[in-house]
């Protein structure tokens, strides 16, 4: 059985490499993605059960990325990933269609209880499921 896949999406390598090294521990195979751009073509080869996205990418556009995944056949839950601790902000992403909302740098124990969440809510099984 094929490790389930999670794509990360960040312009910083050193944010992919920390999403990457906890993900892995958990057997899940971390896809990284620097742009939108990127992670949309990734996400038309690849099915994903969860991204981890940053709020601050250079060109923007993970609203178009949060609406896509959600409204998308595929349907990925979108986590962003935000350095602003600011309640109208994460409100606004989870309106969007965001899944989750966690501040950077967030420990390996926030990574793995989103992952968790992901999991419980049967993306994970379906993932498994689509390998």
């Amino acid at each position: 059985m094929a490790s389930p896949k999670c794509m990360v999406v960040s312009h910083v390598p050193a944010v992919q490499q920390v999403f990457a090294s906890v993900l892995s521990q958990h057997g899940i195979a971390p896809i990284l993605a620097s742009n939108v751009k990127e992670a949309q073509a990734i996400l038309s080869r690849h099915y994903v059960y969860l991204a981890f996205c940053s709020d601050e990418l250079p060109e923007g556009g993970i609203g178009t990325l949060i609406k896509q995944t959600s409204r998308s056949h595929k349907r990925v839950p979108v986590v962003v990933v935000s350095r602003f601790d600011d309640w109208g902000r994460y409100l606004n992403f989870l309106e969007a269609g965001a899944f989750d909302y966690v501040l950077y740098p967030p420990s390996g124990i926030e990574i793995e209880r989103v992952v968790k969440r992901a999991a419980n809510l049967g993306t994970l099984a379906m993932a498994q499921g689509a390998a």
